[in-house]
């Protein structure tokens, strides 16, 4: 029999469980969710973590150290884990004690949900959460830009790890910085737009 923790859960807007700060007017997102695992997960502190799809290979290797930092702590980490970095961060936190919110592009009514993922569900360290019609299996960029939204507006802090100029991440980014979110990202000169725009250095 299919454990409770691996069934979808529809949450709506009324529902005590829907998370607080997506009620916030700082929030982008405001939609009914879709939720595999322990709800709860989604109303503690958490760093969200976007970034554009291409990057300089200084912040890959920045992003891999920042996530072996995170490894050993208990913080929550909420993310779209879906470009190769991402999928490496996600793979070293899990590996260790942090908690983690996934937020697919898609919809995951029909997800099938990774095997070594299963346990973490049953332990209550990983929560996969998503605002799209369950039905919808493709990612779009508009869908992308959704996931992103609902990413950063779980967040207290969120972690753009880099912006292409003129991109949806720094779209996102400005709209964020508008809305009194906190953003930091990793120092240099790739992301000195970033930095302009109000994200503060993160030293980790």
């Amino acid at each position: 029999m299919e454990s409770e923790r691996f069934k979808v859960r529809g949450l709506t807007r009324l529902s005590a469980e829907y998370p607080r700060r997506l009620l916030s007017p700082k929030s982008l997102y405001r939609e009914d969710l879709c939720v595999v695992g322990d709800v709860r997960l989604l109303n503690e502190s958490a760093i969200g973590v976007v970034s554009s799809r291409r990057i300089p290979g200084r912040l890959v290797r920045e992003a891999h150290d920042w996530a072996v930092s995170m490894k050993l702590s208990r913080r929550v980490i909420a993310g779209g884990f879906h470009s190769p970095m991402e999928r490496e961060c996600l793979n070293l936190v899990l590996s260790g004690l942090t908690r983690v919110i996934v937020c697919p592009a898609r919809g995951i009514g029909r997800m099938r949900i990774p095997a070594e993922w299963k346990p973490l569900l049953e332990s209550q360290r990983l929560t996969i959460v998503s605002g799209i019609e369950r039905t919808l299996r493709r990612s779009t960029e508009a869908l992308a830009a959704r996931r992103n939204a609902l990413v950063a507006s779980l967040a207290d802090v969120i972690l753009v790890v880099h912006a292409s100029p003129g991109g949806a991440t720094e779209r996102l980014a400005r709209e964020l910085v508008a809305h009194g979110k906190r953003l930091v990202t990793i120092g240099g000169p790739e992301n000195d737009r970033l930095i302009r725009l109000g994200a503060e250095i993160w030293d980790w």
